[in-house]
């Protein structure tokens, strides 16, 4: 179910937030949706009817544009939702809890959104109002810096200090920090260009694919990857086993590394050049390799281990 407002006249911009969980991305999305509806702009919704997710996506509106935003979690299941939507976005929100700091799940959403080709990033530090200037820097200190190792502009990139449950409990100090949040989005991601039709997918079950394998770091597995290993591809929106082939003279990848793979799926999956794909560890307990079609809820729980782009399809 999606969230609708009246007005479509306005610019439409699609975001999308990032962050663990219990960083405070519903709380922040129910502050929002209350400041704006104070205005007309926004229809509110309970904190509580967002925490069920029953709502796919939300809407509000500023002076000039029109909001879609989606909530992704750090959950195996959102984070292919964010692969499967990360064409509609034109920027991301990273939720960070200053009493939580970069966490591993904060790496590895960062690393999933770059090498997903997000341009526009902001981020809205949550819950400072639990803590004094000199640890909100040390926090900020590490946000950039990791950011900036992940080729966003970390010097540059806005960030709002804020605390999303004291602004929806009415703090009039901290329902700035919304409208600093509102005021960024409008400023700091560019107006949409017409977005291109995709490319139409076809099934097929060869490909080739440039992969990063998420370092220890940003959540990826403890050793080696090798051509013995059977992992779970999420791709186009279906769950399916594969095999992997590494190019002549190479035998195995380390977590950190960037490879180019030839990958042969079970079962045929409709794919494209440049469609963006997540590599999940292996289920150990279930060697019959008839994994497609599996609903993307089974890897909620799973390891993603790396992420990558189809780049020539073989067969």
């Amino acid at each position: 179910m999606t969230q609708e407002t009246s007005s479509r006249d306005k610019t439409l911009v699609n975001v999308g937030t990032i962050g663990p969980p219990g960083s405070g991305k519903t709380m922040l999305i129910a502050a929002i949706l209350q400041q704006q509806a104070q205005s007309n702009l926004a229809q509110a919704v309970s904190y509580d009817a967002i925490q069920k997710g029953d709502i796919d996506s939300f809407e509000y509106e500023t002076a000039n544009r029109h909001y879609t935003h989606f909530d992704y979690d750090g959950a195996g299941g959102s984070m292919t939702d964010l692969i499967d939507n990360v064409a509609q976005l034109d920027g991301v929100i990273l939720v960070v809890s200053v009493s939580e700091g970069v966490m591993q799940q904060t790496r590895q959403q960062v690393r999933l959104a770059r090498q997903l080709g997000v341009g526009s990033l902001i981020v809205f530090f949550n819950k400072c109002d639990a803590f004094d200037d000199d640890v909100l820097n040390m926090v900020e200190m590490q946000v950039r810096e990791l950011l900036t190792k992940e080729t966003f502009d970390g010097a540059n990139v806005p960030v709002i200090r804020g605390a999303a449950q004291s602004a929806l409990g009415g703090d009039a100090a901290w329902q700035q920090s919304i409208d600093q949040l509102l005021g960024a989005l409008d400023s700091r991601i560019p107006d949409p260009a017409v977005r291109a039709e995709a490319v139409p997918a076809t099934p097929h079950k060869k490909f080739e694919g440039d992969v990063y394998l998420l370092n220890r770091e940003e959540g990826g597995q403890r050793g080696t990857f090798t051509a013995d290993d059977r992992p779970q591809l999420y791709i186009s929106s279906t769950s399916v086993r594969g095999t992997v082939k590494f190019p002549d003279g190479v035998t195995m990848a380390m977590p950190g590394d960037h490879i180019t793979l030839t990958i042969e799926l079970d079962t045929p999956v409709a794919i494209a050049a440049q469609l963006p794909f997540a590599v999940f560890a292996a289920d150990d307990d279930d060697d019959d390799g008839d994994d497609s079609d599996d609903d993307s809820d089974d890897l909620d729980d799973a390891q993603i281990i790396g992420v990558g782009i189809v780049t020539t399809i073989l067969s």
